[in-house]
């Protein structure tokens, strides 16, 4: 198949007899909604045009994002195909662009765990989930400005040091619609040596303790909810693949999205609509921020991990490419296939 790009839309040179809208199947046999990505992406391109002059290139960038994917063709009894290269637009708001991010946060930080617990296989695993009051747009820098000073304090608090032996942790920021405040609050993953449950130590901090703790670096007397637990296997046959699935569920939570896409994106009869405000409130607010952070070990592992890298020659890949037509918002992905 030959692909060619005229007046800012791709056409089929030639065609496939069975041209199909794209149904994509992870390896996992997990289903993958690109078409609801790429109609939040028209929506949220849509906002950063009605924004001005300022908004032109991020507005160019996201309507042009993830309109050609590429994929692995699959191997002999693989039930889908994994993605080779989707071309997105980076964008932090983009819902495409973010679901693909935190996919490979997940995969890094699950990587990561596995290679710690090689090196401290006794040490246990909690998460815990830091807020503030919601805040308006007025404040919201500020906050999470304050909001991430806070945790750098924590992690520095004498308890801490003795209590955690490495950390991860994410910031994530909610929307709610009816209110029109924002909810920035962060999740992180802690890691406890065996002496932390040891009394002797005295080392073991209840919630209350947590609690108070987080008031007073955050010198907040206000806040009143922290959440932390710890990660239990999930009541399974066998034990090990229990405690596999609960550390995949907490690390998920952790490592997906900055911002939700359901928060912000709102159906408008097979597309979507978002509010062009809160679009420049969040862009605003999270420019330059360090979304994710790791701890001293972490970052030493990180070093000694390599990313695997696999490459595909042309022949061995299967290119969807989106077609538009103007001024139509309820659009598709078409397979496409290059031929030798």
């Amino acid at each position: 198949m030959i692909l060619i790009e005229t007046s800012g839309r791709f056409e089929r040179k030639t065609m496939t007899e069975n041209n199909q809208p794209l149904h994509h199947i992870t390896p996992s046999g997990k289903h993958r909604n690109w078409r609801k990505h790429r109609l939040q992406s028209i929506a949220l391109g849509a906002a950063y045009k009605r924004l001005g002059v300022g908004f032109q290139k991020k507005s160019e960038r996201v309507f042009n994002c993830t309109r050609r994917i590429d994929f692995a063709k699959p191997e002999e009894g693989q039930l889908g195909q994994t993605v080779i290269n989707r071309y997105g637009c980076k964008d932090r708001l983009c819902p495409g662009c973010q679901s693909t991010r935190s996919r490979k946060n997940f995969m890094e930080l699950m990587g990561l765990y596995q290679h710690y617990k090689n090196s401290y296989p006794a040490d246990r695993a909690a998460m815990l989930t830091l807020t503030m009051p919601n805040v308006s747009i007025a404040t919201m820098k500020e906050d999470i400005s304050a909001l991430l000073t806070g945790f750098r304090k924590l992690t520095r608090r004498k308890p801490f040091e003795q209590a955690v032996r490495a950390w991860f942790r994410a910031l994530e920021v909610s929307y709610n619609q009816e209110t029109g405040l924002y909810h920035p609050h962060i999740h992180a993953l802690l890691l406890f040596p065996p002496h932390y449950f040891d009394k002797q130590h005295n080392f073991y901090l209840n919630h209350q303790q947590w609690l108070k703790l987080w008031q007073q670096v955050m010198r907040r007397p206000d806040i009143k909810h922290l959440d932390i637990r710890m990660l239990k296997a999930h009541p399974l046959s066998n034990p090990e693949q229990g405690k596999e699935l609960a550390m995949g569920k907490a690390i998920a939570e952790i490592a997906k999205y900055a911002t939700k896409p359901a928060d912000i994106f709102i159906p408008n009869g097979g597309g979507y609509t978002v509010d062009e405000q809160v679009i420049f409130a969040l862009a605003y607010t999270l420019k330059h921020r360090r979304l994710i952070a790791f701890s001293k070990v972490f970052r030493e592992f990180r070093r000694e991990l390599t990313p695997s890298t696999k490459e595909s020659e042309i022949d061995e890949l299967d290119v969807y490419v989106w077609l538009e037509q103007p001024d139509v918002q309820t659009v598709d992905y078409f397979l496409h296939e290059f031929c030798t």
